[in-house]
């Protein structure tokens, strides 16, 4: 009976290890191809939004920018709010070459947009990601 538990466990190891070189095997063929095709995907998305662009690079700022911005993404309460906004017209006749910023008096100027008077987390993630897109807009297309 102890023969066959050991004889059973090694067996079951030896199946293991084949399942699991086997599947490290095929992971690292298919890493490369899945992130280019990743990256295809990504750049024809982009390109649909900035169909004058010839191409996009993707900078380390831009990625903790937008991170920045995914961290402070507020969906509850009060920031319910930002989902009934446009953000087209928060942004008309701003200045795209600097930081947007929100206020919450009403009174915007071309650098900032008016935010949401009690959701400071969700203006704060808008201001965020404004700011990423003004990044990507001025320093990634090309």
């Amino acid at each position: 009976m102890k023969n066959t538990i050991v004889k059973d466990a090694a067996i079951l190891f030896v199946i293991t290890l084949i399942a699991g070189l086997a599947l490290g095997a095929v992971h690292a063929i298919t890493l490369e191809p899945i992130n280019q095709a990743t990256i295809a995907a990504t750049n024809k998305t982009y390109s649909e939004v900035y169909p004058e662009a010839s191409e996009f690079e993707n900078t380390d700022e831009l990625t903790a920018a937008v991170e920045q911005a995914n961290t402070e993404i507020d969906t509850w309460g009060i920031g319910n709010k930002a989902g009934k906004l446009s953000i087209n017209d928060a942004m008309v006749a701003k200045d795209a070459s600097g930081n947007i910023e929100g206020v919450k008096t009403g009174n915007a100027n071309d650098q900032q947009f008016n935010a949401i008077s009690g959701a400071t987390f969700t203006s704060t993630a808008v201001s965020y990601a404004l700011n990423a897109a003004l990044h990507f807009v001025n320093n990634c297309i090309q």
